[in-house]
């Protein structure tokens, strides 16, 4: 494929894509409207820095919506994001560690980055940890979205294997100026200048900021050799404090895939934007005025899943004839391994999660939400809102009161048993204007 005749044709279409928050930062430094966060969707807008010795690149983005529960805006505490980060754990099924491929350095490879600006406190003792687990997380998307009987893990850069063959995933603390945080291409401007510039390696920054909620760079290039997305030129994703570690969907899985070079605007089912219609997939929502999903793929694992029928830019084992036989597939990146098959592990009983959120309309005002455990145990309810006034939780067990809590402050948890099957309801109720968070975690049985 003539490379050099597709840029000029295409007028340089390489994209930068992901979840940002509605707001812009204040003090941010001068960049195109494109690259301020928030703005509606756009193609054809500069981007800078672009890559010296090829096209140049461009920002696509807007205030596409994070996780559910999650907020932009929330600079989550370090024991908010344990908690958020031990119910991801549970509901993934993740393994606990990433995967060790080769000496940890050689070849193509994503390395993760804790990332603060100079007038941020540094949290990074506490976070790399988190970090870890986090990769895992994202790794066990890719893990269990290829077809049965095959794997693909992710090709970090980590620690030399001991003789077990156990390994740590490398995480590099980096401290930036005070602004780099502002924006997308001041963070890709501050990191290349740091050094961290190597085509071989996807850098994946866990900004200690909230700006975003996720972003990412795609080129457009089908080409199945040589393609743009695997290791021709330097690559960055960004997600911020509110959006690290979720599951469904996993925002650090989402950005990477981007990067692997997902999704082309001329695959099968795509987006005008970069994503895919055919709900539910991690990669796949209404990303722009006028564009509409369809859910064919049902149940709400497949949020954590790639590429839902695997026939539009991820699979290990495509239909002969088929696109993915054409055109470039992420599931053949370089930045990936074909490690051991690993089996499904038998049913247990593991964790799951669901969040609301939303603002009080009036004094009286109360949201009721149902979660329905699916195996016997204890259902625990997390309340956060804004102020210090007195809030309410309420608990019931179908038409059954089990806990009636008021308390001054920002935070309820309570946690009550529940029945198999039996509709767990939470009432809220707070003063007008009060913004607030709900987090449920109940038992379910995984495979």
């Amino acid at each position: 494929m003539n490379h050099t005749r597709i840029w000029r044709a295409a007028a340089a279409v390489a994209l930068v894509l992901g979840v940002a928050g509605p707001a812009a930062p204040t003090s941010a430094p001068s960049v195109s409207a494109a690259d301020e966060p928030g703005h509606t969707h756009a193609r054809g807008i500069a981007c800078t820095p672009s890559p010296s010795d090829g096209p140049g690149v461009l920002c696509v983005h807007g205030g596409d919506p994070p996780p559910a529960g999650a907020s932009i805006a929330e600079r989550r505490s370090i024991s908010e994001l344990a908690a958020d980060t031990e119910a991801s754990m549970a509901a993934a099924g993740a393994p606990t560690t990433t995967s060790c491929v080769g000496t940890g350095t050689d070849g193509n490879r994503v390395q993760a980055i804790y990332a603060r600006a100079s007038d941020v406190a540094d949290r990074s003792a506490q976070i790399v940890p988190m970090i870890r687990q986090w990769a895992a997380v994202t790794e066990s998307s890719f893990i269990d979205s290829a077809a049965p009987g095959s794997v693909r893990r992710v090709r970090w850069v980590h620690s030399a294997p001991d003789g077990a063959g156990n390994c740590v995933l490398d995480v590099d603390v980096v401290t930036l100026g005070t602004g780099a945080d502002d924006t997308f291409s001041a963070t890709i401007s501050a990191l290349n200048a740091a050094g961290y510039a190597s085509p071989s390696r996807k850098y994946v920054v866990w900004m200690d900021a909230n700006v975003y909620c996720g972003i990412a760079q795609l080129y457009p290039d089908t080409d199945t050799t040589n393609n743009y997305n695997d290791g021709t030129f330097t690559m960055y994703a960004r997600i911020d404090n509110g959006c690290w570690g979720y599951t469904y969907p996993n925002v650090e899985a989402h950005e990477l895939m981007h990067n692997l070079g997902a999704v082309q605007s001329d695959s099968p089912n795509h987006s005008p934007y970069g994503h895919c219609l055919d709900d539910k997939d991690t990669m796949c929502y209404a990303d722009g005025p006028g564009v509409v999903t369809t859910t064919v793929c049902s149940g709400v694992e497949n949020e954590r899943l790639f590429d839902c029928n695997r026939d539009d830019y991820f699979s290990t084992a495509p239909t002969a004839g088929s696109y993915l036989t054409t055109h470039w597939n992420t599931a053949n990146s370089s930045f990936l391994h074909a490690g051991p098959h690993t089996p499904a592990p038998d049913p247990t009983v593991s964790t799951a999660y669901a969040y609301w959120s939303g603002t009080m309309t009036t004094e009286v005002h109360t949201i009721s939400r149902r979660v329905t455990p699916t195996a016997d145990g204890s259902v625990t309810v997390r309340l956060k809102f804004t102020g210090a006034r007195p809030g309410r939780l309420r608990i019931y067990s179908g038409a059954t009161l089990l806990q009636d809590v008021r308390r001054t402050g920002n935070e309820i948890v309570l946690t009550v048993s529940a029945s198999q099957g039996t509709p767990i309801k939470a009432v809220v109720g707070a003063d007008p204007g009060v913004k607030w968070i709900l987090r449920t975690y109940y038992p379910v049985t995984v495979a």
